[in-house]
């Protein structure tokens, strides 16, 4: 998507998201994870040859794939998944 033009230079930081996977264990919570996903952006017509780099950056799908590895990675080191003897 091809950013808006704007005369006037701008930043900004549209929030975003927040990814909250709650991991129970035989009915019980054990651990809550919260990976909170940001959306900030600049624009400017003298930017506007730049648009390009937009196709390269991460969209709220990948964002959300991270997030999902992330977990997985911090329930392991925790110890939630994987064998137990």
């Amino acid at each position: 998507m091809i950013p808006a033009v704007n005369l006037l230079p701008y930043y900004t930081d549209e929030g975003g998201t927040t990814v909250i996977y709650t991991l129970y264990q035989n009915g019980q919570l054990q651990k809550v994870y919260r990976y909170p996903i940001h959306k900030k952006g600049v624009g400017w017509i003298g930017l506007l040859p730049f648009a390009w780099i937009n196709y390269f950056t991460t969209d709220l799908e990948d964002a959300v794939e991270g997030a999902t590895f992330q977990f997985l990675i911090d329930a392991q080191r925790d110890g939630y998944l994987g064998t137990k003897n």
